[in-house]
């Protein structure tokens, strides 16, 4: 009788074969799968159906960025080396390649495309939109 592999060991067999993010990464995504599937269920009338689809996941994990680092997600989200929607993408199918997280058959890397700018969703909210006091002109 074998035991079933820890999820530490198939972390570390995804990061074997595909080394481009870290564990940390894999972490926030398998349980940011797990807050927003929980919150699209309590919505849902039917909730036998646990599914999620891509586009609500990753506004999904926009809005967990933004609360618990701020200004920050975009710095986070480049030490992860996550720099499109895309990248969220290879993760999740990373995570349902060694069964740690489901997929249904109509769910593809595509649904994760360029479906957002990370730029807009993660560093225009923080920039200034106007000047409160005009700048000094400084006389010769």
């Amino acid at each position: 009788m074998s035991k079933e592999p820890s999820k530490q060991d198939l972390l570390a067999k995804i990061l074997k074969k595909d080394p481009r993010y870290p564990v940390e990464a894999y972490h926030f995504v398998s349980q940011a799968v797990k807050l927003i599937a929980r919150e699209v269920m309590a919505k849902r009338k039917n909730a036998n159906n646990r599914h999620i689809t891509g586009l609500q996941l990753l506004n999904g994990m926009k809005q967990l960025l933004l609360g618990k680092y701020g200004c920050m997600a975009i710095d986070v989200l480049t030490a992860w080396n996550i720099y499109t929607t895309d990248d969220f993408g290879n993760i999740v199918f990373n995570l349902a390649e060694v069964q740690l997280l489901g997929t249904s058959e109509n769910d593809r890397r595509e649904d994760f495309h360029n479906r957002f700018s990370f730029h807009d969703a993660f560093v225009t909210p923080f920039m200034p939109t106007k000047r409160i006091k005009p700048m000094p002109v400084i006389q010769p």
